[in-house]
């Protein structure tokens, strides 16, 4: 589908319903103050053992999002710069503290989220895509590159069953009736 803004609706839509941050409620203040740390070289170990806490679906489904926001910012097509993404997706990626978050405490979070993006954004893309490894006996366990990352229908030769066609009898009288 090509209307990229529809697209990009659902996805911040969906990321907004979980019951929770990709970032967990309880961690989510560890990553917030990591992210404050004056040297690179100790914000990066701090983020990679935070990260290696979160559970597995969050950790992998931040990987896939971040490898996939870091193509958009290379793209000519999109020009969105690591800076724009991070600020137009923060909310929805990095999520909030909790879900009752108002007043001076949404002004304070809504930086540390763009803040958080941006650094992951300029991690390496080696270190996101080694948590999207297949392990498969059939198959070899490398990295999926960020080349690779598309859809999850085009990663490796994994194809998903197309949903079953069903034929639903035309309505008598249409809710859009000239009458």
């Amino acid at each position: 589908y090509n209307d990229i803004h529809l697209i990009c609706g659902v996805v911040k839509d969906f990321l907004r319903s979980l019951s929770e941050s990709l970032l967990t409620d309880a961690l989510w203040k560890s990553f917030a103050s990591a992210v404050d740390e004056e040297f690179d070289s100790i914000k990066h170990q701090k983020f990679d053992s935070l990260i290696h806490q979160l559970p597995k679906p969050n950790r992998d489904t931040l990987a896939f999002i971040i490898l996939h926001l870091q193509r958009v910012s290379t793209s000519t097509i999109c020009r969105m710069p690591i800076l724009n993404l991070s600020r137009t997706m923060g909310p929805a990626v990095i999520g909030y503290s909790s879900k009752h978050v108002s007043g001076i405490d949404l002004v304070g979070e809504t930086y540390k989220q763009t803040k958080l993006l941006e650094f992951f954004l300029q991690m390496p893309s080696n270190y996101w895509s080694k948590f999207l490894e297949i392990n498969n006996s059939n198959m070899s366990t490398t990295p999926i590159t960020k080349d690779q990352i598309g859809t999850p229908v085009l990663i490796r030769q994994f194809h998903f069953q197309k949903t079953p066609t069903i034929n639903y009898p035309a309505p008598s009288t249409t809710f859009f009736s000239p009458i």
